[in-house]
């Protein structure tokens, strides 16, 4: 029997399949099971905004009002999280998802940076500025614009041997607040006609995975990262639960260096070919609804286990990831998207 939990999360086409579609997409369905219906399995976070239909599939998008709900869950330091790591500035948590939603952990990473935020937003942004940074990355394409602030894509990732690679085919929303300097990018994964598996790729399935940027108390400012997703395949859920909370840390160092080479990376593509920042194009004016009451929960947490610890002040960009800047090639003109 459908649970009303599910049932809000499931948006039918009309007529109705006669096949029960009320499994969570990407825990006991696929995009093939669903033709009828686009599911949006356990994502925590609702999508309240207009039902767009694209390639016979209906996809409800995000708002600001989602998006903030979305801050909420990156700024909460409830009970059931876990301390997994806390090294050179980064901090990162695991608590185990709602009973029967999920098998898989959500991961929450934490860390401060010597950059300011919208460029570390543009960072992660960038499609052609990813094949620089992102070693892991084998492809990946915009496959459509649901709205100006939602789309769906195709991501393929690098697995170590002798695990089969991964793919993602998912829903993503941004939305940036310069006035305030927090930005946020999310996604969840979706099934469409486009987007159809790979043979010899294992589809992975994103439950909710995004990015919370805030300036920093010190300067610059401070990355939450949100993710929980299942990998499929052989592997065990254990297993990937402390695989994830172990490396998703890691991260945190590739975004420091690549943030730190992006200006002037950008100042070479710029200038090589017309080429701009379209995601920069629908920035929100103002912030938050007027009456919102808005946290620094995590930063405030970090700051006084740091205190407790002796360390340093984690509001300040330089216990960022001790690395040295790589050096990032100059874009090829064939890379670079066409007007």
């Amino acid at each position: 029997m459908t649970t009303p939990e599910k049932q809000q999360h499931i948006l039918p086409t009309s007529p109705q399949p006669k096949k029960d579609h009320n499994a969570p997409f990407g825990e006991n369905s696929s995009p093939e099971d669903s033709p009828k219906a686009v599911a949006c399995g356990c994502c925590p976070i609702p999508r309240s905004g207009p039902t767009v239909e694209n390639a016979g599939g209906y996809y409800a998008t995000f708002t600001r009002t989602d998006f903030l709900h979305f801050r909420t869950l990156a700024d909460d330091m409830g009970p059931k999280l876990t301390l997994r790591y806390a090294k050179n500035g980064v901090f990162s948590w695991d608590q185990p998802a709602p009973a029967k939603t999920s098998k898989f952990n959500l991961v929450k990473v934490y860390a401060v940076f010597d950059v300011p935020g919208d460029v570390m937003y543009d960072v992660l942004h960038d499609p052609v500025y990813r094949k620089e940074w992102d070693e892991n990355m084998i492809k990946g394409y915009n496959i459509c614009q649901l709205n100006a602030h939602n789309d769906i894509g195709y991501y393929c990732v690098k697995t170590p041997n002798p695990s089969s690679n991964r793919d993602f085919c998912n829903q993503r929303a941004w939305i940036a607040l310069p006035s305030i300097g927090e930005f946020i990018i999310l996604n969840t994964s979706v099934p469409h006609t486009s987007c159809p598996e790979v043979k010899g790729v294992v589809r992975a399935f994103s439950l909710i995975s995004g990015y919370f940027i805030r300036p920093a108390p010190g300067g610059g400012c401070s990355v939450t990262y949100l993710t929980q997703s299942n990998p499929s395949g052989w592997l065990p859920s254990a297993l990937i639960n402390s695989l994830t909370a172990k490396h998703a840390p890691s991260l945190m160092t590739k975004l420091l260096v690549a943030a730190r080479n992006y200006t002037s990376w950008k100042a070479h593509a710029a200038t090589s070919t017309a080429y701009g920042k379209p995601w920069r194009m629908e920035e929100e004016e103002g912030g938050w609804p007027e009456g919102t009451i808005l946290n620094d929960t995590t930063p405030d947490w970090v700051r006084q286990y740091s205190v407790e610890k002796g360390g340093a002040n984690p509001g300040s960009p330089s216990v960022s990831p001790p690395v040295s800047p790589r050096s990032v090639k100059s874009p090829a003109s064939s890379d670079l998207p066409k007007e």
